[in-house]
């Protein structure tokens, strides 16, 4: 919504994944594989979101080797979400752990 509300959308590329939702295993298939995956976003998620005007119209997929190719910037929402990220890059190897250490930080790192 602030990126809409900026008029700067064009520049921007925003989409969201998860980190197995407690599937431990999420990354090591190919594709990886999430606990939600092809769900909508959690109710409570939906309803906060809809109270600050937000609509949410994503469909829960997990992250990909291709997200961390990919996108500039990685952003989770706590430890363990970053934890998972890391240790998915890990797994998948070669360039994959240094683009996750590049690329991934907290939300609360954006907050002041």
């Amino acid at each position: 919504k602030v990126v809409l509300d900026s008029g700067d959308n064009d520049l921007f590329q925003i989409d969201s994944c998860g980190t197995g939702g407690g599937l431990s295993s999420w990354y090591t298939t190919d594709p990886p594989q999430a606990y939600h995956e092809g769900e909508n976003a959690d109710e409570r998620m939906m309803r906060a979101a809809k109270a600050r005007d937000i609509i949410l119209t994503s469909i829960s997929r997990p992250l990909t080797r291709q997200d961390l190719e990919d996108q500039d910037h990685i952003i989770v929402m706590d430890k363990s979400n970053l934890a998972e990220v890391k240790r998915a890059a890990e797994h998948w190897g070669g360039e994959y752990p240094k683009l996750a250490q590049e690329k991934t930080s907290m939300m609360m790192d954006y907050c002041s």
